[in-house]
């Protein structure tokens, strides 16, 4: 989940952590757990070419969560798009990387991954930069039928609260024919 945008095999120029960072589970000493390091499956012979090294795979959104700090939100919507239009759409989010506490200001520490049709389509390291679009590709998206959306959230603070409205479409120009265009 790192922003270096390094999706090639076999590079070492970048190197950020994709994963959790401090592992604790409530109740338990941070020694009872056993963590294994695994690489990307069929290693550099890799089987996930459509969404490339960066998805990491597990379970699916459709298995939900329901682990402490772990938090997960879906749901579906038609677009109905006019047949023929090649339209690029994204999704938008708020930048609140700062919350305000009184007089204080504190970083908002959390981790998000984006599921269209359930693919991977991006993820979100909230306080490490300003990830409030994220394009999907065409081929992702059913323009004329149903789209189930779902978004995890991983809190990397003690304490998170999260506040979430329904999907709105974002208001945007009529599409009209361009001067000198061909």
């Amino acid at each position: 989940m790192g922003l270096d945008a390094d999706s090639s095999v076999g590079r070492d120029e970048v190197r950020n952590p994709r994963s959790i960072l401090d592992p604790g589970l409530s109740g338990r000493d941070q020694s009872a757990i056993a963590w294994i390091i695994t690489g990307n499956l069929g290693g550099e012979d890799y089987a996930d070419h459509p969404r490339g090294l960066l998805n990491e795979g597990s379970s699916g959104p459709t298995a939900g969560m329901s682990a402490a700090c772990i938090g997960f939100v879906a749901t579906s919507f038609d677009i109905g798009m006019s047949r023929g239009c090649d339209i690029p759409l994204l999704f938008v989010s708020t930048n609140s990387s700062v919350a305000l506490t009184g007089n204080e200001m504190l970083a908002t520490v959390y981790r998000a991954q984006l599921f269209v049709n359930w693919w991977q389509s991006g993820r979100s390291v909230h306080n490490v930069g300003p990830q409030t679009e994220i394009p999907v590709p065409e081929e992702i998206f059913y323009y004329h039928g149903l789209n189930p959306v779902a978004v995890t959230f991983l809190a990397n603070d003690a304490v998170v609260q999260m506040g979430y409205r329904g999907v709105e479409t974002v208001k945007w120009g009529k599409c009209v024919k361009r001067n000198r265009a061909y």
